[in-house]
């Protein structure tokens, strides 16, 4: 999923929505080392990498799923599988891939893990924004003003000046000659 919006189109000369943005680097790095670790969730002789289920992870990131291999650890060993994903059968306090995983979604969600804090400075940025914006509006309401009350002058100006010249040539025409 973060492929399409976090690569770069060299062809086209384009970037996608997220590409270069670092929050879903990390994400996206620590999501990869869980998923990646050894686990001893479900103690001895049991399975403690996903690669041992047929779960492999693709040079672009994604994750392949060995239906085979995954039938076959599972057949053979049922509990190791559903150790690896719930911990039980592990040492005392071991958590299970699920929990982990969990527990990572957990950390990067609130306020100060990676998509928490992102989360603050883009609303930090979107409340700036909204001053700004209202600072322009309230200028560009008084340059208006300004302007009107310029314009207005000028109007009285230009009108005193061809009543004047209006009076000038009827006193004009008015002399003999």
């Amino acid at each position: 999923m973060t492929n399409s919006l976090t690569q770069y189109d060299a062809t086209n000369n384009t970037a996608s929505v997220l590409t270069g943005d670092s929050t879903t680097r990390s994400v996206t790095s620590s999501l990869q080392s869980l998923m990646n670790s050894q686990w001893d969730a479900a103690g001895k002789h049991s399975i403690s990498y996903l690669a041992q289920l047929g779960v492999t992870t693709n040079a672009d990131g994604t994750m392949t799923l060995d239906s085979t291999k995954f039938q076959s650890a599972l057949a053979g060993n049922p509990s190791g599988v559903a150790g690896l994903f719930t911990g039980v059968g592990g040492t005392t306090g071991t958590l299970g891939l699920a929990s982990q995983i969990g527990n990572a979604a957990q950390t990067m969600l609130n306020s100060s893990g990676a998509l928490g804090a992102a989360q603050q400075s883009l609303q930090q940025q979107v409340t700036y924004m909204n001053s700004q914006q209202n600072i322009l509006q309230a200028q560009l309401t008084q340059t208006q003003a300004s302007l009107t009350k310029e314009y207005s002058a000028l109007n009285a100006q230009i009108s005193a000046a061809q009543a004047q010249q209006a009076s000038l040539a009827n006193e004009l025409a008015a002399l003999p000659g």
